[in-house]
């Protein structure tokens, strides 16, 4: 999966690969995964932004934010990051490693 593409969505999958609609393909995934689509994709981006942030540490947190797919938009990427794993990126560094 190309988790780190900014414009990945379920409606983008819908339209441009699988040509269904994105209402049905909504609920197929729920179904299968028993979560929404953007709650998997953030988690599957939010394991990656950790594996990264231990790797690089929080001097290149804007690259990791364009490598999992939050593009130029770091404010929202925190907020995601803290809401999945209970701490900002830089509470994350501090406490966890």
């Amino acid at each position: 999966m190309h988790y780190n593409e900014e414009s990945l969505s379920l409606k983008w999958l819908a339209e441009n690969y699988l040509f269904i609609s994105v209402g049905y393909l909504s609920k197929q995934f729920v179904k299968e995964e028993g979560i929404r689509f953007s709650e998997y994709l953030n988690g599957i981006r939010m394991e990656e932004a950790k594996k990264l942030l231990n790797l690089y540490s929080f001097d290149n947190i804007k690259n990791i934010v364009r490598q999992v797919g939050f593009g130029n938009n770091p404010h929202y990427f925190s907020q995601v990051f803290k809401r999945y794993t209970g701490y900002t990126p830089k509470e994350y560094l501090d406490n966890v490693f």
